[in-house]
């Protein structure tokens, strides 16, 4: 699987847009605007989750949780670098079959 994520910061939230090429070759994409204050904001086109809610914790960490048919499927602590070049997503949660998920994810941008 390969992605490629563009994350804009906005005045009262965020807006992100996803390409990514799963490991069977089919194509995913979305592009979603969530304003900050934890309210579920409605996602489609990711198959993990139908809606995001965004907290602005500072200027560099937000907390996202995720939530697919009204249960929480994942949340996430991202936080970002100081000078913009990378960010750091901490992931805890479900799979869709159960099993646990913690996972530490390091973006880098080019």
């Amino acid at each position: 699987m390969s992605q490629t994520t563009k994350l804009e910061v906005l005045n009262d939230g965020l807006r992100e847009i996803v390409d990514r090429v799963n490991a069977d070759g089919t194509k995913t994409h979305w592009d979603v605007i969530a304003k900050f204050g934890g309210k579920d904001t409605p996602i489609t086109g990711d198959p993990d989750r139908d809606t995001v809610a965004i907290t602005k914790i500072d200027d560099y960490t937000l907390e996202v949780v995720n939530k697919k048919a009204g249960k929480v499927t994942t949340s996430m602590k991202l936080v970002v670098a100081k000078d913009g070049k990378s960010r750091t997503n901490t992931v805890t949660g479900k799979t869709a079959t159960g099993a646990d998920i913690n996972n530490v994810l390091f973006f880098d941008k080019n």
